[in-house]
C-alpha cells in the first residue's frame, strides 16, 4: 500500500535541474575582421588590385578578373613644363605658324654675245641700279640658254653678268623667251618655305638686255613670241627692254615688250 504525502512539496534537486537546462554555449564569438572596400590584398601573389564599393570580397580573395586600371592617354597629348603659353603646335598635332612675306622677282634676260660684252660696264650699272631688293633669277642666251637659281638681291654682285664659254655671235632669243615663260609661270604666286617664314613671289618684273636679235633659236618665232604674250598678260608682272643702240628698238618692240629703252645712240646722217 502506498501513502501520499500531500504536505510535503515535491521538488527536484539541483543536479536534476542543471540536467535538464540547455547547456549554454560559454565560448566568445571571433570578432569580425574589416575589410577596406577599395584596396584588398591577394594572399598568393600579394598584389593590390583596385575593386568598386559595390564588389563584395572575402579577405584574402582577389578576383581573378579584376584587372589594373587603365588610364587614357591625355586628349591632345603632353604639354612639356618648358613650353610658351601658347605651345609649339605639336600638341594638336599641326606645324608652328609661320608668317608669309612677300617678295618681288627680277628676272634678268641678259643676252650673252660679243656686243654686249663691249657695253659691260653699263650693263653692271643696269644691274646693280635696278636689282635692289627682293629676288633675282638671271637668264643667259647665246648658242644655248641657262638660268640661274633664284637668289637673294644682295648676292647679285658675286654673280657672272656674262659667260665667256659661250661668248659669240649667236643669240637664240626665243628659245629663251620659252624658258622666261616656264619661270614666270612656275614662280608666280608660288609659296617657297624655310625654317623661319614663307615667301610668297607676288611681283615680277623682267629685264631685257641686249640687240633683241634672234640667231640659232631650236623653236620657230611664233613659239617664241606665243609664250612671250602669255607673260605679258598676267598681272603684276612688268616687262622692260634696254638695247645696246636705237637702232634695236623695233626687233624689241616686235617682241612685245611693255616699255623699251636703249643704252648708246647712233648719231647717223
Amino acid at each position: 500500500m502506498k501513502f501520499f504525502n500531500f504536505g510535503k512539496e515535491n521538488k527536484k534537486t539541483d543536479q536534476e535541474e542543471k540536467a535538464l537546462k540547455p547547456k549554454e554555449n560559454t565560448s566568445k564569438p571571433e570578432p569580425k575582421k574589416e575589410v577596406h572596400p577599395e584596396t584588398v590584398k591577394g594572399v598568393s601573389s600579394g598584389k593590390f588590385a583596385k575593386v568598386t564599393k559595390t564588389q563584395v570580397i572575402k579577405e584574402g580573395e582577389v578576383k581573378a578578373s579584376s584587372k589594373e586600371e587603365v588610364v587614357p592617354p591625355p586628349l591632345f597629348g603632353e604639354v612639356k613644363k618648358n613650353d610658351s603659353f601658347w605651345g609649339t603646335g605639336k600638341e594638336f598635332g599641326t606645324k608652328p605658324y609661320k608668317p608669309t612675306k612677300y617678295e618681288k622677282l627680277t628676272i634678268l634676260l641678259i643676252e650673252n654675245t660679243l656686243q654686249v660684252q663691249a657695253q659691260s660696264a653699263n650693263l653692271a650699272k643696269i644691274v646693280n641700279g635696278i636689282v635692289t631688293t627682293g629676288l633675282v633669277c638671271m637668264i643667259h642666251y647665246g648658242s644655248f640658254v641657262r638660268k640661274s637659281e633664284l637668289v637673294g638681291a644682295s648676292k647679285i654682285k658675286t654673280m657672272e653678268l656674262l659667260h665667256a664659254d659661250d661668248m659669240g655671235e649667236k643669240a637664240c632669243l626665243y628659245d629663251a623667251l620659252l624658258e622666261l615663260e616656264q619661270v614666270v609661270s612656275q614662280k608666280f604666286m608660288s609659296v617657297q618655305e624655310n625654317e623661319k617664314e614663307k615667301i610668297c613671289i607676288n611681283q615680277i618684273e623682267v629685264i631685257g638686255i641686249g640687240t633683241c636679235k634672234n640667231d640659232g633659236s631650236n623653236v620657230a618665232k611664233d613659239i617664241g613670241t606665243g609664250c612671250f604674250s602669255k607673260v605679258l598678260v598676267k598681272p603684276n608682272v612688268v616687262t622692260k627692254y634696254f638695247c645696246l643702240t636705237d637702232e634695236n628698238v623695233v626687233h624689241a618692240a616686235e617682241v612685245g615688250f611693255h616699255s623699251i629703252g636703249y643704252i648708246t645712240r647712233n648719231y647717223q646722217s
